[in-house]
């Protein structure tokens, strides 16, 4: 029998500073150099977007020299220190973001020197905001081949810079920027153990990956450019996706209502409530934070993990599901039931 791998809850860390629809407004006005008669069109496509997503508020980093690894880093030691861990117990480093401020070396080992890890097999895996995911999938797959890795260490960090995000000079600029306006900063970290981590975990019992090529200009983030989403086109291409959760799950013998919860990417009400829909959930078995933090990229699976456990602390046994849709088009789907571990001393 293969033993069991358990992922951890993860830790969050968001910046201090909120900024609400109305202060995305205002940065964006600061920003407009178009035609000031487009401008009434611009606010009010706006606000037909904050609508739809039910946007809210987003954590923003006001510090402009703010780096990734450094971000990424610092959640991580708390990931460390919430589960009794030190970075001498890690042999395996993921950096999961679509944030980063180099090309090379990867990302992963600037966190693991900044966590003082001298020896770990490092890397970064990125796969849009499908990434953390894809990246704790990467570990289960290593520290199944490799029973020398004792316990593998995912973490990211989105810094979204403003210009790419509020430099909106004209109404037919939303369609295809419209969505950046969402986007909140944030980062998160978690582990990946060869025994429940001291808080409980989840037992991994199943993942998923599938990826459709064919749409991979519907988001994308040029290296010096802006981030551009197609959102109505990629809420039908993943109309037709439903089977990447229920697959896992009828795959497992599990019966959809018995999973208590279904953590997914957040990228606002629309998509979620269609994917949400397209897989048979229940009114309560997908909490939607979108509307608290914005659209969080990598960190948006781990941000919904983040609230739903705080508010709603597991029971052994329960089925948890998590699941993120990513630019490429990428899915990911990770399933397993929830453990408890030692308590903090």
């Amino acid at each position: 029998m293969t033993p069991p791998l358990y992922l951890s809850r993860p830790a969050l860390r968001v910046p201090t500073t909120i900024l609400s629809n109305d202060d995305v407004k205002a940065r964006v006005a600061a920003c407009f150099t178009g035609d000031e008669a487009q401008w009434p069109l611009v606010e009010l496509g706006m606000e037909l977007i904050f609508g739809a997503s039910q946007s809210a508020n987003r954590h923003k980093d006001q510090d402009p020299d703010a780096r990734h690894a450094e971000r990424a880093a610092a959640v991580a030691w708390d990931c460390l220190e919430t589960h009794g861990l030190t970075p001498e117990d890690v042999d395996l480093v993921l950096y999961a973001g679509i944030g980063r401020d180099y090309l090379e070396p990867a990302t992963a080992m600037e966190v693991a020197a900044r966590l003082g890890i001298e020896r770990a097999q490092g890397m970064d895996v990125l796969s849009a905001c499908a990434g953390q995911l894809m990246a704790v999938m990467t570990a289960c797959a290593l520290m199944r081949a490799d029973e020398g890795i004792r316990a593998g260490l995912v973490c990211s960090a989105e810094l979204m810079k403003e210009h790419v995000v509020y430099r909106l000079n004209g109404v037919d600029e939303l369609a295809k920027h419209g969505a950046g306006l969402t986007l909140g900063d944030a980062s998160a970290a978690w582990l990946i153990t060869r025994t429940p981590p001291r808080g409980g975990g989840l037992r991994v019992l199943g993942v998923e990956s599938r990826s459709l090529p064919q749409h991979w200009a519907l988001s994308t983030t040029p290296l010096h450019g802006r981030f551009t989403a197609h959102s109505s086109e990629m809420l039908r291409v993943l109309s037709g996706e439903e089977s990447l959760l229920s697959g896992l799950v009828g795959r497992l013998g599990w019966p959809l209502d018995s999973v208590k919860q279904v953590l997914m990417h957040q990228p606002g009400e629309a998509m979620h409530r269609r994917v949400a829909e397209l897989a048979g959930l229940g009114p309560d078995q997908a909490i939607n934070v979108h509307g608290q933090y914005g659209n969080t990229g990598s960190v948006s699976v781990a941000t919904a993990a983040w609230e739903y456990l705080k508010r709603s602390p597991p029971k052994d046994g329960d089925r948890l599901v998590l699941i993120a849709l990513g630019a490429g088009m990428t899915g990911v789907v990770i399933a397993g039931e929830w453990v408890s571990g030692a308590e903090a001393p």
